[in-house]
């Protein structure tokens, strides 16, 4: 379950690596003083080899009442969309 990104740029954008693979964990769900919080860490890797990964926090007055998996994954395509990086959905 993740997302395959054909290709991905490091070092500022002086390489690309094709073919590495985004995965979502560690997602937690927190009523806060101001709302609520969703988070989540997406990692990169290629052949099991770690590249980057990264916490994402989202807040918001509401409760977060949707798929927390579908709410992660839509926010790291959109995240990949932004950046104009073509991907296939493995979920």
């Amino acid at each position: 379950m993740g997302l395959t990104i054909n290709e991905f740029p490091v070092y500022d954008n002086l390489a690309t690596i094709k073919s590495v693979y985004l995965n979502i964990r560690d997602i937690k769900l927190n009523k806060i003083e101001d709302g609520f919080e969703f988070s989540f860490w997406f990692n990169i890797k290629k052949d099991d080899n770690y590249i980057i990964g990264q916490q994402i926090v989202k807040t918001q007055s509401t409760a977060f009442i949707n798929d927390c998996w579908k709410e992660a994954y839509d926010i790291m395509k959109a995240y990949l969309k932004e950046k104009n990086l073509i991907y296939t959905d493995k979920v």
